[in-house]
């Protein structure tokens, strides 16, 4: 079984969409950063989607260090979190007082910069520096995984491009060796990396700005890498990213006209996502945010001013979903209420490959043998209640056979 899923996933690649930024004309004006900055662009960009402000006296002070809570705000409205505001905090220094104590929970809860959150403490006056951010760019670009299993001879390799690596410390290491490797960060002219110095509200705001910016035209969302890892035995090819766009899972279908969607994954909350007027809703998911333990996806589906959920629905899966930036990257599931109707939406790199969706409760089976770059949708239609649906991919030559197990509650 170890051979067989490393086959899968050197062959087996899936592309995930974000809905398209268009371009943005500059509305602000900001007197310290003049067209001909380096990252005029970028800042320019970040604050025209409302994600940075600049200072009441028309600066924006791209050199300031950014601080914790700030970058916590920043990562919060990308991604279209919702905010927590348990009884008790989770950090003994972010009391429900402060004025970002729902962004810093729900922060908190996505683990996304667990890292460097030390002793139940966040430290969110502290300026951030440039190897705390490192984790937190891994993970939010789904390459957590293959980063912890690089082999030490590769994260050597890697970081003797850098001058001052052996101040970089033990924790960060393997994951600034992978975001090196994929060209997500990179070093300065001198050929240091300064892992201890701030990082600045330019910087943040280009980093960012690379991860969201849209795509050129045929431009892959990942590249394989140029090194294996080993898993449980298997020697895998990650496919690493530097675009969001390749670390996301669209969670979309058809529900109530005008009304809205309100989604919790694995404990984090997202921002209700309004219901167009033909019903029509999608939500993109980070998968940084799912464990190697599995999936909770809970959705609540709400008609027009109310207040009481129509619908709900639910899913678990134990599929360790930080293997898709190396293959298994599920392009989008797709649920419509009204009809249980569940879909998976993909698109395969070979066409040997054979799909089925086997609903254990129902007894209903599909199969579908999609053709290489190009869509496809297997669907099936759930019972009331609770279902276990399996994911069965083979190639043709049957190889190999993987199944993947999801449950799924319905009402």
């Amino acid at each position: 079984m170890k051979k067989l899923l490393a086959v899968a996933v050197v062959f087996f690649l899936i592309l995930i969409q974000i809905p398209k930024i268009e371009s943005i004309d500059a509305s602000q004006s900001f007197v310290d950063v003049p067209q001909s900055h380096w990252a005029y662009e970028a800042i320019h960009y970040m604050a025209d989607m409302g994600i940075v402000t600049g200072y009441p006296d028309g600066t924006f002070r791209p050199e300031k260090a950014i601080l914790r809570q700030e970058m916590a705000v920043i990562a919060y409205k990308i991604l279209g979190f919702d905010g927590l505001r348990p009884s008790k905090p989770t950090f003994s220094d972010v009391p429900q007082s402060h004025w970002a104590y729902p962004v810093i929970e729900t922060i908190g809860i996505s683990k996304l910069m667990e890292d460097t959150s030390l002793n139940a403490r966040f430290r969110p006056e502290q300026n951030l520096e440039r190897i705390e951010y490192v984790p937190f760019q891994c993970r939010v670009l789904g390459m957590k995984y293959f980063a912890q299993h690089m082999t030490n001879e590769d994260v050597s390799g890697t970081l003797a491009r850098y001058s001052d690596n052996r101040s970089i410390p033990n924790w960060a290491r393997n994951y600034l060796a992978i975001l090196t490797e994929s060209k997500s960060i990179g070093g300065f002219p001198d050929g240091t990396f300064k892992p201890f110095q701030p990082l600045t509200r330019a910087q943040i705001c280009v980093s960012f700005y690379n991860m969201i910016k849209p795509l050129a035209p045929n431009e892959p969302v990942a590249t394989p890498a140029k090194f294996n890892v080993v898993v449980n035995g298997a020697l895998m090819t990650p496919f690493l990213s530097t675009n969001l766009k390749g670390a996301l899972l669209e969670f979309k279908g058809k529900a109530y006209s005008k009304g809205y969607v309100s989604l919790l994954v694995n404990g984090v909350p997202f921002m209700p996502n309004k219901v167009d007027v033909g019903g029509q809703y999608s939500v993109n998911i980070p998968i940084g945010i799912v464990t190697i333990g599995g999936i909770t996806i809970q959705a609540k589906y709400f008609e027009e001013n109310a207040t009481t959920p129509k619908n709900t629905f639910q899913a678990y899966s134990s599929v360790p979903f930080d293997l898709f930036p190396s293959a298994f990257r599920i392009y989008a599931l797709e649920y419509i209420p009204t009809t249980r109707r569940l879909s998976y939406v993909s698109e395969v790199a070979v066409g040997n490959m054979l799909l089925s969706v086997e609903n254990t409760t129902t007894k209903q089976k599909v199969d579908i043998a999609p053709k290489a770059a190009k869509m496809f949708t297997i669907s099936t239609v759930l019972n009331p209640g609770a279902n276990h649906v399996n994911l069965v991919i083979t190639n043709k030559e049957k190889a190999y056979r993987l199944i993947y197990g999801f449950d799924f509650n319905s009402n």
